[in-house]
C-alpha cells in the first residue's frame, strides 16, 4: 500500500514529508507538484523527507528525469533537504540526487532523526511524523 503525506510548519519554515510503500516516478512528480502549489510553501526553507518505510522504484532514466525536474525547481528555490533513509537502495538513490549540482551542499542523507536535525539546524521530533495536520495524497 502506497502512502504519501506532507505538512508545512510555517513557524519552523519546515516541510515534513512521509512516504511509505512502493513509490514510482509518477508519485514523486505528483507530490512535488502538490507541495510546490501549496500556499504555505513560500515559507519553506528546510525539508525533511522520511522514506524509511518506502521502496523507491526508479530506473536510472527515471532517476535522471526526477533529478532534472528537481534541478529546474532549484533555479528559484534552494531549501536544505534532509532525507531520512534506512534501506540501501533508497540511500543509494538519495545519494545520486545529492551528488547533482546544485544539491551537493543542500541535501543530506541520514539514518537518524538527530542527524537530520543537525543538518537542517531545526529541532525535529518523532511526533513530527504523527498523523496530525498532514495532507494525504
Amino acid at each position: 500500500m502506497r502512502y504519501i503525506r506532507y505538512k508545512i510548519d510555517p513557524e519552523r519554515n519546515l516541510l515534513i514529508e512521509v512516504l511509505k510503500g512502493t513509490i514510482d516516478l509518477g508519485n514523486l512528480i505528483e507530490v512535488t507538484s502538490r507541495v510546490t502549489s501549496d500556499a504555505d510553501f513560500v515559507s519553506v526553507r528546510k525539508i525533511i523527507s522520511n522514506i524509511t518505510e518506502a521502496q523507491i522504484n526508479l530506473s536510472p532514466p527515471e532517476m535522471t528525469q526526477f533529478t532534472n525536474m528537481m534541478v529546474s525547481l532549484s533555479a528559484c528555490y534552494q531549501p536544505r533537504w534532509a532525507l531520512l533513509s534506512e534501506t540501501p537502495r533508497n540511500t543509494a538513490l538519495s545519494l545520486l540526487l545529492q551528488e547533482t549540482p546544485p544539491y551537493n551542499q543542500l541535501i543530506g542523507v541520514f539514518s537518524t532523526l538527530e542527524a537530520c536535525s543537525n543538518f537542517l539546524n531545526v529541532e525535529l521530533f518523532d511526533d513530527d511524523f504523527s498523523e496530525d495536520g498532514f495532507i494525504c495524497l
